[in-house]
């Protein structure tokens, strides 16, 4: 059930922090323990929009209005307009958006949610989806998770990154490498509209880079963020990587058994002895295989069951 609403004014506003801890995989020749790190106040990965942007404000801002974040509060300011899904997912916006767009939004995020749980298997849980101005719209009066999404991005009707943002919000993820990677792999083989960049690694553009990206080099950094990205890695590829991996564990290793991915996916320990215990091989074991896998036969998704 959906449901539209209008929300009182709240003149309380806050940002909560993000907060984590790194590991560097390279200098470990047996780490003990690559986990998945927790992000206490928020984290997510950047929307698509432009990554090089010669103004930092704006830049922060767009990166900041299509991003998933942990455990942060959200609540409406003055006129605020709402919309509840099932009583899961509650909807913020500000600015007017035609109703036809609007419900086009809404289904296919009800779609996705839904989808998500029982394709993954996992637990239902209240998502908060703020759309537009993140300034206007973020205080803190709701504890539960939000994403942000760009008003942008709901009017262009492709509401394929919806899938990708609500793997994170669902599972409680940042942008680190698994995260990233399987949200990408989620957006790639469960969205019916499928964008250009989720394509990239299958296309073209990641035979033609990709490949000289070994797993190793990017799997301790958080490959979504802003602060650490790298500029001399094309950042597409980054979640092309991460993401052709995670179906190559998913698909061919696991042979289409994405339940047992995610019981090693939510465990948030990544060390070698995890990897051995789920996949048969440590990471470098695994990257090497991967990369042999690419050389022979290229990476195009395979459908497993109804999906």
């Amino acid at each position: 059930m959906i449901e539209q609403t209008l929300e009182e004014p709240s003149m309380d506003k806050g940002l909560n922090q993000a907060s984590e801890r790194r590991l560097d995989y390279k200098e470990k020749a047996e780490p003990a323990g690559i986990t998945r790190r927790k992000f206490l106040k928020s984290a997510g990965a950047l929307s698509t929009a432009s990554i090089l942007r010669p103004n930092l404000e704006n830049y922060l801002k767009l990166a900041l209005q299509a991003t998933a974040l942990t455990s942060p509060s959200l609540a409406s300011c003055a006129g605020m307009k709402t919309a509840t899904i099932d009583d899961l997912v509650n909807i913020s916006y500000p600015e007017p958006i035609p109703q036809e767009q609007f419900d086009s939004f809404l289904k296919e995020t009800k779609t996705a949610y839904h989808t998500l749980v029982d394709f993954l298997g996992i637990s239902q849980r209240k998502v908060y989806i703020n759309i537009g101005d993140f300034e206007r719209t973020h205080v803190d009066r709701r504890i539960g998770w939000v994403m942000n999404y760009s008003t942008s991005l709901l009017r262009s009707g492709n509401h394929v990154n919806v899938w990708h943002e609500l793997v994170h919000s669902l599972t409680q993820s940042g942008a680190e490498f698994y995260p990233e990677g399987l949200a990408e792999y989620i957006k790639i083989r469960l969205a019916n509209r499928r964008d250009k960049d989720a394509h990239s690694w299958v296309n073209g553009k990641f035979k033609e880079y990709g490949k000289k990206v070994s797993v190793l080099d990017i799997f301790n950094e958080r490959i979504g963020g802003i602060e650490r990205y790298d500029p001399r890695i094309v950042r597409q590829v980054n979640y092309s990587v991460a993401a052709s991996f995670v179906r190559y564990l998913v698909e061919d290793v696991l042979h289409g058994d994405i339940k047992k991915f995610m019981e090693f996916y939510m465990a948030m320990d990544y060390s070698d002895s995890a990897h051995k215990k789920f996949f048969g091989k440590d990471l470098r074991q695994l990257d090497s295989a991967w990369m042999e896998m690419l050389d022979k036969y290229g990476d195009k998704p395979k459908i497993f069951k109804s999906y």
